[in-house]
This record gives structure tokens, sequence and C-alpha cells, in this order.
């Protein structure tokens, strides 16, 4: 989605700027669970597609799961999340996460 594709190049070209989701929100709102849902895939495949590194998927993820709220952010943005989260500490989180991201992707996970 093109809305998307400017929110991720904006936060990319601001090197991870959590100002960049703010503005995307105001700009945005309300999003709705379907948007947050497409925007978490959205996500998740520019990581598989290399396009977007684990450090700024996941702080992507990071910069507006608390923004769009912990209670009502809706069950596939959460899958997003937490399979993100899961390797934060791992060494080399690029090439760890990717089959568990892969696994959300295809709805396995």
């Amino acid at each position: 989605m093109k809305s998307f594709d400017g929110l991720i190049q904006s936060y990319l070209n601001a090197n991870m700027d959590s100002g960049v989701v703010d503005a995307w929100l105001q700009e945005h709102a309300p999003c709705d669970d379907e948007t947050l849902s497409a925007l978490a895939e959205e996500i998740g495949a520019n990581f598989l597609a290399g396009n977007m590194s684990f450090e700024a998927a996941n702080g992507l993820l990071n910069d507006l799961m608390p923004r769009v709220g912990f209670e009502s952010a809706p069950l596939r943005f959460w899958q997003y999340y937490v399979a993100f989260e899961d390797f934060e500490t791992a060494a080399n989180p690029d090439i760890d996460a990717r089959a568990a991201i892969a696994a959300v992707a295809s709805g396995v996970a």
C-alpha cells in the first residue's frame, strides 16, 4: 500500500526517528484493525524481501505498538510484533528471525 511505503521509506530515511510514526498516525488516524494488520504484514514483507533490516523492522513495530495501544492492537499486528520481539537479543537477528517472520507471513505461526 502506497501510504505504508511512504511510512517505511520516511522511517528509514529519518534514521528510525519515532517522530515519523507520530506524523503518519496523525495523518491516518484513526487506524482500524485491518489497516494495522496490513501495515504489520507490509513491515514483515519488507524485512523478508531485504528492504528493511531487522533493526529497522523491529524498531518500527516497537514505535507503533505503544501508539496504537497494546490493548487495542489487532491479533495480526501482535503476531508480527511478538515474532520480531523474540529475536531482539539474537546474535544475528537479520538471519535468525527470517524463518519465524516467514512463518507468520504464511499464517503458520
